[in-house]
């Protein structure tokens, strides 16, 4: 059986026989312990080995003399292979194929829950195979799809994928003035809104806010709070996934407007009361206006929701916890 199949260079090992060799060089030195007969098929192994190159590298063999795809095993016992570290582009629907069928019967004797295929845009010809394998797609994005079969008993447990966007706002506030800044949308200009956007992989509600802002209106704000979010299901053009909308109250550094023109037509102060008693707002630009009316009326420690970060479980990590501000006595 061969083992260790670097390149060209290779090491054969059967019972008492130890081979050491290079394809690329005609004498192979050998130091054995073999009978005439086992010597002769090592030779029409070593002929076979030179017109079948490996097309499969860093593969786990079982004693049988199955290849077995390796892979990362994860704290829910499920085991993920990143096919771009054991395939090379080369390798043939078929021939992965066979080699997924073994691994999935290891897999499943191993008692794996579930089984992981991380397969980059320049293999997507391997989805077939492992289609055939019963393997189903979770979810791509940039360069890669992600595939799963659950092995477990009973129905999958793997959860879906990004089952909500997240879009921010700012409701920025000039005190002084009870004015608050509104942005008509050159994709949707009948109603005035809140300047926002959705959030950045890895992004901060407080800095996706702040961000939104400066790139709609060139308005430079500090995060203060978050008023409110809603969630919301079936949206158009969402792709079937569901909504997350947070409002965060922003404090305003700059007042001098100027809006980015391929995404608004306009962008104005406009007094909250204004904001109140006009009819062209949305119901939840006008139930943010009553909160913040209350805030300047009667301070915004009833109305804020506050951002605390604390130090996670995991090691070096940590996060945003919102809640109302505690009083001094609690």
């Amino acid at each position: 059986m061969l083992r260790n199949v670097v390149g060209r260079n290779f090491v054969y090992k059967q019972n008492h026989c130890v081979v050491h060799g290079d394809l690329n060089n005609q004498n192979c030195f050998l130091i054995y312990e073999m009978q005439h007969a086992r010597l002769l098929n090592f030779i029409k192994f070593k002929r076979h080995l030179k017109n079948n190159r490996p097309s499969i590298i860093h593969r786990r063999t079982t004693h049988d003399g199955k290849d077995i795809l390796k892979g990362d095993v994860d704290r829910f016992n499920g085991i993920t292979v990143d096919v771009s570290k054991l395939v090379t582009r080369q390798v043939e629907h078929h021939n992965f194929g066979v080699i997924l069928a073994d691994s999935i019967k290891l897999w499943n004797k191993d008692e794996r829950s579930c089984a992981w295929l991380k397969v980059p845009i320049e293999y997507s010809h391997l989805i077939k195979s492992a289609a055939e394998q019963g393997f189903k797609l979770h979810h791509a994005e940039g360069d890669y799809t992600m595939l799963t079969k659950w092995l477990g008993a009973g129905p999958s447990k793997v959860p879906m994928y990004a089952t909500h966007q997240l879009g921010v706002s700012g409701f920025v506030l000039n005190e002084r003035k009870e004015e608050v800044l509104m942005v008509q949308d050159r994709h949707r200009i009948s109603r005035w809104k809140f300047p926002g956007g959705y959030a950045n992989l890895g992004e901060d509600i407080s800095d996706t806010a702040v961000r939104e802002v400066f790139e709609e209106t060139n308005i430079r704000t500090e995060f203060q709070s978050i008023l409110a979010f809603r969630q919301q299901h079936s949206l158009p053009y969402n792709f079937g996934r569901s909504d997350f909308y947070f409002v965060c109250r922003l404090k305003p550094l700059t007042f001098d407007i100027k809006p980015c023109e391929s995404e608004l037509v306009d962008a104005q102060w406009l007094k909250v009361d204004d904001l109140l008693a006009s009819n062209d707002h949305t119901l939840l630009s006008k139930r943010m206006a009553v909160l913040v009316q209350h805030g300047l009326r009667n301070g915004f420690s009833d109305v804020d929701i506050a951002m605390e970060q604390l130090n996670s479980v995991f090691k070096g990590a940590a996060y945003k916890l919102f809640h109302r501000k505690l009083t001094s006595s609690s």
